[in-house]
Protein backbone atom coordinates (compact mmCIF):
# COMPACT_ATOMS: atom_id res chain seq x y z
CA UNK A 1 0.00 0.00 0.00
CA UNK A 2 1.33 3.09 -1.21
CA UNK A 3 1.72 5.97 1.92
CA UNK A 4 -1.26 9.09 0.90
CA UNK A 5 1.53 11.47 0.02
CA UNK A 6 2.58 9.67 -3.52
CA UNK A 7 1.32 11.11 -6.64
CA UNK A 8 1.55 8.76 -9.66
CA UNK A 9 3.50 10.03 -12.35
CA UNK A 10 3.35 7.10 -14.88
CA UNK A 11 2.11 3.83 -15.55
CA UNK A 12 3.14 1.95 -18.55
CA UNK A 13 1.30 -1.46 -19.39
CA UNK A 14 3.25 -4.12 -21.11
CA UNK A 15 3.75 -7.76 -21.52
CA UNK A 16 6.69 -10.53 -21.51
CA UNK A 17 5.94 -12.05 -25.07
CA UNK A 18 8.30 -14.62 -26.85
CA UNK A 19 11.34 -12.99 -27.25
CA UNK A 20 10.70 -10.35 -24.70
CA UNK A 21 10.47 -12.94 -21.76
CA UNK A 22 14.23 -13.04 -21.22
CA UNK A 23 14.08 -13.47 -17.18
CA UNK A 24 16.43 -12.36 -14.43
CA UNK A 25 19.58 -10.99 -14.62
CA UNK A 26 20.92 -14.43 -14.27
CA UNK A 27 20.67 -15.66 -18.22
CA UNK A 28 21.90 -13.63 -21.42
CA UNK A 29 18.39 -13.17 -22.89
CA UNK A 30 17.94 -10.95 -19.58
CA UNK A 31 17.98 -7.06 -21.69
CA UNK A 32 15.49 -8.40 -23.96
CA UNK A 33 13.03 -7.76 -21.44
CA UNK A 34 11.07 -4.92 -21.93
CA UNK A 35 12.64 -1.40 -20.82
CA UNK A 36 11.20 1.83 -19.58
CA UNK A 37 12.99 5.08 -19.23
CA UNK A 38 13.09 7.22 -16.05
CA UNK A 39 14.02 10.54 -16.21
CA UNK A 40 14.66 12.81 -13.12
CA UNK A 41 14.81 16.66 -12.78
CA UNK A 42 16.01 16.79 -9.38
CA UNK A 43 16.88 14.09 -6.61
CA UNK A 44 13.80 12.19 -5.80
CA UNK A 45 12.44 9.73 -3.96
CA UNK A 46 10.58 6.99 -5.96
CA UNK A 47 8.11 4.50 -5.76
CA UNK A 48 7.60 1.83 -8.21
CA UNK A 49 5.05 -1.05 -8.41
CA UNK A 50 5.24 -3.72 -10.84
CA UNK A 51 2.09 -5.69 -11.68
CA UNK A 52 1.27 -8.72 -13.31
CA UNK A 53 -1.79 -9.92 -14.79
CA UNK A 54 -4.41 -11.42 -12.89
CA UNK A 55 -4.02 -14.93 -14.29
CA UNK A 56 -6.48 -16.58 -11.57
CA UNK A 57 -8.95 -17.22 -14.57
CA UNK A 58 -7.39 -18.24 -17.38
CA UNK A 59 -7.40 -21.42 -18.85
CA UNK A 60 -5.10 -21.63 -21.67
CA UNK A 61 -1.33 -20.56 -22.32
CA UNK A 62 2.25 -20.02 -20.68
CA UNK A 63 1.58 -20.80 -16.49
CA UNK A 64 -2.00 -20.35 -16.40
CA UNK A 65 -3.91 -19.99 -12.97
CA UNK A 66 -0.42 -18.69 -11.00
CA UNK A 67 1.74 -16.18 -10.62
CA UNK A 68 5.16 -15.46 -11.94
CA UNK A 69 8.11 -14.81 -9.80
CA UNK A 70 8.60 -11.01 -10.81
CA UNK A 71 11.59 -8.25 -9.94
CA UNK A 72 12.36 -5.18 -10.57
CA UNK A 73 16.00 -3.83 -11.74
CA UNK A 74 16.62 -0.16 -12.33
CA UNK A 75 20.23 1.01 -13.81
CA UNK A 76 22.03 4.39 -15.07
CA UNK A 77 20.88 5.39 -18.55
CA UNK A 78 24.25 5.34 -19.35
CA UNK A 79 25.59 1.88 -18.25
CA UNK A 80 22.67 -0.02 -20.60
CA UNK A 81 24.82 -0.57 -23.80
CA UNK A 82 27.77 -1.73 -20.73
CA UNK A 83 25.09 -3.97 -19.40
CA UNK A 84 23.80 -5.07 -22.78
CA UNK A 85 26.99 -6.39 -24.14
CA UNK A 86 28.33 -7.63 -21.33
CA UNK A 87 24.99 -9.87 -20.73
CA UNK A 88 25.41 -8.67 -16.68
CA UNK A 89 22.94 -6.49 -15.57
CA UNK A 90 23.57 -7.22 -12.16
CA UNK A 91 27.01 -5.36 -12.50
CA UNK A 92 25.36 -2.15 -13.39
CA UNK A 93 22.36 -1.90 -11.50
CA UNK A 94 21.60 0.89 -8.73
CA UNK A 95 18.59 -0.70 -7.43
CA UNK A 96 16.39 -4.03 -7.35
CA UNK A 97 13.45 -5.40 -6.03
CA UNK A 98 15.13 -7.64 -3.89
CA UNK A 99 14.68 -11.55 -4.20
CA UNK A 100 12.03 -11.99 -7.01
CA UNK A 101 8.38 -13.12 -5.47
CA UNK A 102 5.41 -15.11 -6.37
CA UNK A 103 3.66 -11.80 -5.24
CA UNK A 104 0.95 -10.24 -7.86
CA UNK A 105 2.66 -6.77 -6.99
CA UNK A 106 6.18 -6.37 -6.23
CA UNK A 107 7.35 -2.64 -4.68
CA UNK A 108 10.97 -0.97 -5.23
CA UNK A 109 11.26 2.47 -2.62
CA UNK A 110 14.75 4.24 -3.72
CA UNK A 111 15.87 7.50 -3.50
CA UNK A 112 17.21 8.49 -7.06
CA UNK A 113 20.29 11.46 -7.19
CA UNK A 114 21.38 13.35 -10.17
CA UNK A 115 24.32 12.21 -12.04
CA UNK A 116 26.79 13.91 -14.71
CA UNK A 117 25.88 18.20 -15.01
CA UNK A 118 23.05 17.84 -16.87
CA UNK A 119 19.32 19.08 -16.11
CA UNK A 120 17.91 15.46 -16.27
CA UNK A 121 19.51 11.93 -15.25
CA UNK A 122 18.07 8.97 -16.88
CA UNK A 123 17.42 5.32 -15.42
CA UNK A 124 16.45 2.26 -16.92
CA UNK A 125 13.71 0.14 -15.41
CA UNK A 126 13.70 -3.68 -16.20
CA UNK A 127 10.88 -5.49 -15.21
CA UNK A 128 10.96 -9.37 -15.17
CA UNK A 129 10.21 -12.64 -14.59
CA UNK A 130 12.13 -15.34 -12.91
CA UNK A 131 12.49 -17.41 -15.58
CA UNK A 132 13.21 -17.22 -19.28
CA UNK A 133 10.07 -17.69 -21.62
CA UNK A 134 7.39 -16.58 -18.81
CA UNK A 135 4.74 -14.56 -20.46
CA UNK A 136 2.24 -12.47 -19.15
CA UNK A 137 1.22 -8.92 -19.17
CA UNK A 138 2.12 -6.42 -16.42
CA UNK A 139 2.13 -2.57 -15.49
CA UNK A 140 4.64 -0.32 -14.21
CA UNK A 141 3.69 2.45 -12.01
CA UNK A 142 5.97 5.49 -10.52
CA UNK A 143 4.81 7.80 -8.07
CA UNK A 144 6.73 10.26 -6.55
CA UNK A 145 5.73 12.73 -3.63
CA UNK A 146 2.25 14.48 -4.06
CA UNK A 147 2.34 17.85 -6.37
CA UNK A 148 6.44 17.78 -6.49
CA UNK A 149 5.86 15.82 -10.16
CA UNK A 150 9.82 15.10 -10.82
CA UNK A 151 9.98 12.20 -12.98
CA UNK A 152 8.70 11.30 -16.41
CA UNK A 153 8.53 7.54 -17.50
CA UNK A 154 8.08 5.98 -20.53
CA UNK A 155 8.62 2.55 -22.98
CA UNK A 156 12.25 2.29 -23.92
CA UNK A 157 13.72 -1.26 -25.33
CA UNK A 158 11.50 -3.48 -26.54
CA UNK A 159 8.91 -2.10 -24.67
CA UNK A 160 5.45 -2.21 -26.48
CA UNK A 161 2.82 -0.31 -24.61
CA UNK A 162 -0.67 -1.80 -24.45
CA UNK A 163 -3.64 0.03 -23.90
CA UNK A 164 -3.81 0.42 -19.85
CA UNK A 165 -6.89 -1.61 -18.33
CA UNK A 166 -9.06 -0.39 -15.70
CA UNK A 167 -8.81 -4.25 -13.81
CA UNK A 168 -6.60 -7.19 -14.23
CA UNK A 169 -3.96 -5.68 -14.01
Amino acid sequence: MLPTDMDKDGAIHSEWKGDTAGGCSNPPTAMNNPQMVLTIKRPTEVVLTLTQQDRRGLTIGSGRGRTFPIGISVLYGDSLDKARSSGDIKRYEVASSGKFSYDREVTLKMQLTMRGNGSTTKYIVVPSTFDAGQECEFTLRAFTQKGQPNVALVPGANCQQLPLRQSGV
